[in-house]
Order: C-alpha cells, then sequence, then structure tokens
C-alpha cells in the first residue's frame, strides 16, 4: 500500500461573477464569500488503482487572480470600485487530501525484477475549457522513504494534461531491487 498525499489545484473561470479590485494581484476569497460561489468540488475518478481510503483535509482555498484590465467604468454606479470580469480573470482551488493505493508488483523476472506503479486521476470536463488541473513545479514531491521493502524508489513524476472530455493527473513511482 502506498499511502500520498495530494495538494489538488483547479483552475477556472466563471462568467456569472464579477470581482472589485484586483489591480493585476492574486486575492484570496474569505470562507464566508467562498459559500456564495459555485466550487468545482468534482469527483475524481482514480482510472487505474484500486483505492483503499480517502481522507479531505476540510481547509478549502479559494483564490481570484486578475488576468485582465478592469471594466471601463461607468459613473452610474454608487461606489468607485473598479470591476472585473469573471469571464477573463481565474479561479483557483487548492485543496489537500490522502489516498491510499495499493501497487501489484509483478515478480515474473525476480529477483531482476523492476517495479513501477502508474496512478491516473481525473475529473470529467465535457468540453469545459476552463476547469483543469493545474501542474505545479515540481509537479510531485515525495517525501516518503527511499527504501520499500526489498526496493528503492529510483524516479517518480507526474504530468498534467486538458483535451475536450477529462482534465488529467497522472504520476509514476518506479522501483529497483537493491541487490
Amino acid at each position: 500500500i502506498i499511502g500520498i498525499t495530494i495538494k489538488m489545484k483547479i483552475k477556472w473561470k466563471d462568467g456569472r461573477l464579477i470581482y472589485q479590485n484586483l489591480h493585476g494581484t492574486t486575492k484570496k476569497i474569505s470562507a464566508s464569500k467562498m459559500t456564495q460561489i459555485w466550487l468545482p468540488i468534482p469527483i475524481i475518478i482514480h482510472e487505474n488503482a484500486v483505492i483503499g481510503k480517502i481522507i479531505k483535509d476540510d481547509n478549502i482555498f479559494l483564490y481570484v487572480s486578475s488576468q485582465s484590465e478592469p471594466l471601463e467604468f461607468d459613473n452610474t454606479r454608487e461606489t468607485d470600485h473598479l470591476l472585473y470580469s469573471g469571464f477573463e480573470n481565474d479561479l483557483t482551488m487548492i485543496q489537500r487530501f490522502k489516498i491510499e493505493y495499493r501497487c501489484t508488483f509483478f515478480l515474473l523476472y525476480y529477483p531482476f525484477d523492476k517495479q513501477k506503479c502508474h496512478f491516473i486521476m481525473s475529473i470529467e470536463v465535457n468540453n469545459n475549457q476552463t476547469l483543469s488541473f493545474v501542474e505545479d513545479d515540481p509537479p510531485l514531491i515525495y517525501e516518503g522513504p527511499k527504501i520499500v521493502d526489498e526496493f528503492y524508489l529510483k524516479e517518480w513524476n507526474a504530468h498534467t494534461f486538458l483535451d475536450d472530455s477529462k482534465t488529467t493527473f497522472e504520476f509514476d513511482l518506479s522501483f529497483d531491487r537493491l541487490y
């Protein structure tokens, strides 16, 4: 069993929203305002893993990032706030959770075997190109032991993908025998 802590980061645009006073910055949205915004708390599809357990962190962080100039000023408004369109500015949601996967080792070439655990998580987007997993740099940080039983963790990597039907996060852990 391999335990993984994931910091999931999802970006999207919501054209129904108008933001105030972004001025080329990124601002955290308060928990009270977050309850008024649609969040893509998605159902993550674990395409090729047998899941043992998922533990979600109750803390969800939401940010809005300025990607555009303010809307044209309207002097009929009661306030002088600069307004920004939700069509052009990114919302980013961050949530952490822990997952336990079972990784099956194939021992056909024992004692010269190498093992690879490949995991795929995805969210169906159905032509919604404004919702996607975000790949950080580095996309995967391994903090566990390098030696697991008779194997050592040789390398790990991860990538995100987006097509018309889904956004995908794939990651691999590659193991070699100690001897």
